[in-house]
């Protein structure tokens, strides 16, 4: 019987410019086992360097937009977790064997060496009729402010992992399903957790921060879930809406249209 591992001390904040390196190889890791990673990247085998180049451009352009809560979890197994919200000056380090189940994963010499280890990232998207929202809460979040448009038509180069026509199934499969809900809604566009780190927790801290802000300003919650994501989704609140899928020649990609509202 495997026993439960006990979960590093950690902390979620917004993602950094600097933090795009590590999340484009986390996003690699954790969206392999999905079934749109093996639908669109037919070829990420071949081309592994093109799937993380795109990943990082995509995630670069996704930190820009200021109508997107980008959230990462990073851990820091050093640190105390009683001392993840005191001043640096008052933090108590104490020293944790890194054991063979545990290990951090470990990034190329692109990343900085002194970063601590991101383990997870969720990108909230809010309804783009919800402007008043937007300025009372996202008006605190520090983005760089660079024109989302001018980064998406500078990338003229085309990922070779990539299936074009495959990718633009999916995407009209997702914007058919965001017309379904009005004002007032927020999208849960992408979460992802490290393969060595699933099912310890993390994934529930990710969408508890997202679904905190939802609850509080009376929200509705919509995500598009992969087989392995429905059950998370469950357990935080969500509810069956409907089932969406793409085929292409003989493959076919099934996903679940999950909601969450605030309870009455």
């Amino acid at each position: 019987m495997s026993q439960e591992r006990e979960q590093m001390p950690y902390k979620i904040r917004k993602a950094k410019s600097r933090d795009i390196d590590q999340l484009a190889r986390l996003a690699q890791k954790g969206y392999q086992t999905s079934p749109v990673y093996s639908f669109v990247r037919t070829k990420a085998r071949q081309y592994p360097n093109d799937t993380v180049k795109s990943y990082r451009e995509e995630l670069r352009v996704l930190a820009a937009n200021p109508k997107l809560k980008f959230d990462v979890l990073e851990l820091n197994p050093e640190m105390d977790s009683n001392s993840l919200e005191k001043p640096t000056s008052q933090v108590t380090i104490r020293t944790k064997p890194e054991t063979d189940s545990q290990k951090l994963p470990r990034w190329s010499s692109d990343c900085k060496e002194l970063d601590p280890p991101i383990v997870g990232f969720a990108i909230w998207r809010l309804d783009s009729n919800s402007e008043n929202f937007h300025r009372s809460i996202w008006k605190k979040a520090k983005y760089v402010c660079v024109s989302v448009r001018a980064q998406l038509t500078s990338l003229v180069w085309k990922p070779r992992d990539t299936n074009p026509t495959r990718a633009a199934k999916i995407g009209k499969l997702c914007e058919e399903a965001q017309r379904s809900f009005g004002e007032r809604s927020m999208e849960l566009e992408q979460m992802v957790v490290h393969p060595k780190f699933q099912r310890q927790g993390y994934g529930t801290k990710l969408g508890m921060e997202g679904l905190s802000i939802a609850g509080k300003e009376d929200l509705a919650v919509w995500v598009i879930a992969t087989p392995m994501g429905e059950k998370l989704y469950e357990s935080l609140g969500f509810c069956h809406e409907k089932r969406v899928e793409t085929v292409d020649e003989d493959a076919r990609c099934s996903l679940a249209v999950q909601v969450w509202k605030v309870k009455d």
